[in-house]
């Protein structure tokens, strides 16, 4: 036996290093036990987990994305999102910057595995507020430019005289070479050249009958004319050939088209094709220049406003016309329109349900496509078969969707929320107005807003 001689004590090595082993034996027999039983819990929370909780594995296309189970966030896992909970329904919903929010309801069930997938998100329009050109003024008509953009009338105060804006993405203006005048138009042709109308009364009558009208025809000539009855309006189609002109007939006008390019006698006598009953006020030419609409200034008791619609001559026929059954009243008469290649989308008002209807450019009878909600302020058609709404929900909000089987695409959130019967809307093109309450927001879309629901991302 080996000892080891301490002087106050001897140590024997030989049993010394035989307990220090047996130490080591229960310290290592402990740590096995204590890394069992952690193994043993784990797989037991497992175990319990799998039995009383579910998961959620959402796979988002945005890389940005903030994506959350109810108010829960998720946990990054590889190239996906986890999350695990209790059992229920859940809203999973994906934000990222720029686009508009995605949101997937869920059903969690205990043991079993989730999946939600988001595609690209919807991206946001680039909005503008259009600042009013007085305190106090009010919208009170905006009509699709044929030059681009939009033209925006707004009531003066007291005896101010109305004033006429342009509405474009970049900016908004003053037109003060069409509100200097009662009646005003002017458009630019394809070749630079512009062609222009105005009327105003004679100071000399106080009747106001009287006036002259003055116009720039496309070879240059300018030409004053003195008239025998108020003009409520004067537009020049985009290409400079026709003129329409809206002579004041009693309580109403009478639309007359005069063809410049015939250049035959004036337009003063120019052909009658129609009449409203009550005087017009503003005209929105087709995208192509082939038809426009008449509408007549808002009513001050809220009726909707009178609408005709006009097709210029082609194909060997003459001058169309038809009248527009009612629409439903807009603010800034924003009636919900939409342009084909060959007639007009029309939402009318048929006894308690609003339906959309399509207005064929030759003249044939209209047709009856379906009901749309009696919020819908505005439609765009990318196609016949791809018609999209814009209608306001019950908290105030613009929601697109698509018709006739209402998915919803996006809630513009980024909007203010109107009250009810303070909204209205009109597309042209990518291009939207939009007049909630008392505001006036243009509204550039990107096409990815409306791709249909399999190819871009669900409100």
């Amino acid at each position: 036996m080996r000892d080891l001689d301490l002087g106050v004590a001897v140590l024997h090595l030989d049993v010394a290093q035989a307990r220090l082993a047996r130490l080591l034996r229960r310290r290592r027999r402990l740590l096995l036990g204590i890394g069992g039983l952690a193994l043993l819990a784990a797989l037991g929370l497992a175990v319990w987990q799998r039995a009383v909780y579910g998961v959620v594995v959402v796979y988002a296309a945005d890389a940005a994305a903030v994506v959350r189970v109810g108010d829960a966030p998720m946990t990054a896992a590889g190239g996906a999102l986890v999350w695990r909970g209790a059992p229920g329904v859940y809203t999973v919903t994906a934000e990222a910057p720029g686009v508009y929010p995605q949101r997937r309801t869920v059903t969690v069930t205990v043991g079993m595995t989730t999946t939600a997938t988001f595609p690209p998100g919807r991206p946001r329009p680039a909005l503008l507020l259009a600042p009013r050109p007085a305190p106090g003024a009010v919208w009170r008509m905006v009509t699709a430019d044929a030059r681009g953009g939009w033209r925006a009338v707004a009531g003066g105060v007291g005896d101010a005289p109305p004033a006429v804006m342009r509405v474009t993405a970049a900016a908004v203006t003053r037109a003060p070479d069409l509100d200097r005048y009662p009646v005003a138009d002017a458009a630019t042709l394809a070749d630079g050249r512009e062609v222009r109308v105005v009327w105003e009364p004679d100071p000399a009558d106080r009747s106001g009958a009287r006036g002259r009208l003055t116009l720039t025809s496309p070879d240059g000539r300018v030409e004053t004319l003195t008239t025998d009855t108020p003009v409520d309006g004067a537009w020049w189609s985009p290409d400079g050939a026709y003129l329409v002109l809206a002579l004041r007939t009693g309580s109403g006008s009478v639309v007359r088209v005069w063809d410049a390019a015939g250049g035959d006698g004036s337009p003063l006598y120019a052909p009658a094709v129609s009449a409203m009953p009550t005087p017009a006020a503003a005209l929105e030419w087709a995208p192509n220049g082939a038809a426009a609409v008449l509408f007549s200034a808002p009513a001050a008791d809220g009726a909707a406003a009178d609408a005709l619609l006009l097709t210029l001559p082609r194909g060997g026929r003459g001058v169309q016309t038809a009248t527009l059954a009612p629409g439903p009243a807009r603010p800034a008469g924003l009636a919900p329109l939409g342009w084909g290649s060959d007639g007009l989308f029309w939402v009318a008002q048929y006894a308690d349900r609003l339906a959309l209807t399509y207005w064929p450019f030759d003249g044939g009878s209209p047709l009856l496509l379906g009901s749309v909600p009696p919020s819908t302020l505005a439609l765009h058609v990318a196609a016949p078969q791809r018609i999209t709404l814009a209608v306001q929900q019950a908290d105030g909000r613009i929601g697109l969707q698509t018709w006739p089987d209402g998915a919803l695409l996006a809630t513009m959130d980024d909007l203010p929320a109107a009250a009810a019967g303070r909204a209205g809307a009109r597309w042209r093109g990518w291009t939207m107005a939009l007049a909630l309450n008392d505001d006036l927001w243009h509204a550039v879309c990107d096409p990815a807003l409306l791709a249909p629901p399999t190819d871009g991302g669900g409100a």
